[in-house]
């Protein structure tokens, strides 16, 4: 017994009907792969909140900042960042403090050039008050 379409269908119009599916079995395939494209988009923009620690009921938001270039003063002197440093962690809602990344890097450990090496910076000027 033939199918519906092929009993209802002269030659032709069957190889139409047939095209036709064919355009639409490749268009939803396309959909498919575009959609699972976008998916794949959508996580990789995630990637860098990985260590977010949403787990904490108190944190409400995550944050990621990477400071690429500038300065910042030690004591009487100019440290310039060449080099990329990031501060990540998760926003207390509470506290509107940050609570620290998951995997303990909340702070990027990276290494600075002191111009004059530290021997010339005054401890004292930079601890805490």
């Amino acid at each position: 017994m033939r199918g519906w379409i092929g009993s209802c269908m002269a030659g032709g119009a069957r190889r139409s009907a047939y095209l036709v599916s064919l355009a639409l079995v490749a268009l939803l395939a396309m959909l498919v792969g575009a959609s699972s494209a976008g998916a794949m988009l959508f996580q990789k923009n995630f990637v860098p909140f990985a260590t977010c620690p949403f787990n904490n009921p108190d944190v409400s938001e995550c944050v990621v900042s990477t400071v690429t270039s500038g300065e910042f003063h030690l004591g009487s002197n100019t440290v310039p960042i060449n080099k990329t440093i990031t501060l990540q962690g998760g926003i207390n809602r509470k506290t509107h403090g940050l609570e620290p990344a998951t995997d303990g890097n909340t702070l990027s450990k990276t290494a600075l050039t002191i111009p004059g090496g530290l021997l010339g910076t005054n401890c004292s000027a930079i601890s805490p008050k």
